[in-house]
């Protein structure tokens, strides 16, 4: 019996002096990200997850640039785009946690998604609006 008590207090005094607990650190990405639509012309957004994704946009006429790897910017296009007023912020760009890219004319609704056109060329394709937004 005093075998096992000295037995319970060595462990139970290891456990607890030698023993340290902490918790893990859990890395987040924070979705979704957006331009603002209240601040100046341009804005470079870049996705917290895939560090491919870095676009400048010019919030006023809707063009867009994403960084190539080459840390040089290359002008996407974006299939569609009519000219808008100069002087006032038209568009925001958002992206999701899933690679997903969507730029939006914020006064009409039009959105166009980033995906590859043709195998090798990435540009923005314009989307359907639903009926009920038209």
């Amino acid at each position: 019996m005093k075998t096992f008590c000295k037995m319970f207090i060595l462990l139970l005094g290891m456990f607890v002096l030698g023993g340290e607990v902490k918790a893990q650190d859990i890395v987040k990405y924070q979705i979704p990200i957006s331009t603002h639509i209240n601040d100046g012309r341009f804005e470079f957004v870049s996705s917290t997850k895939f560090s491919v994704q870095a676009f400048l946009l010019d919030k006023y006429s809707g063009k867009v640039w994403r960084k190539t790897g080459r840390g040089t910017l290359q002008q996407v296009s974006v299939e569609g785009l009519v000219a808008v007023e100069a002087d006032k912020i038209n568009f925001q760009l958002y992206m999701d946690n899933t690679n997903d890219c969507f730029l939006l004319n914020i006064h009409t609704g039009e959105l166009w998604q980033y995906r590859i056109d043709k195998l090798t060329n990435w540009v923005f394709k314009k989307l359907e609006m639903p009926a009920e937004l038209k």
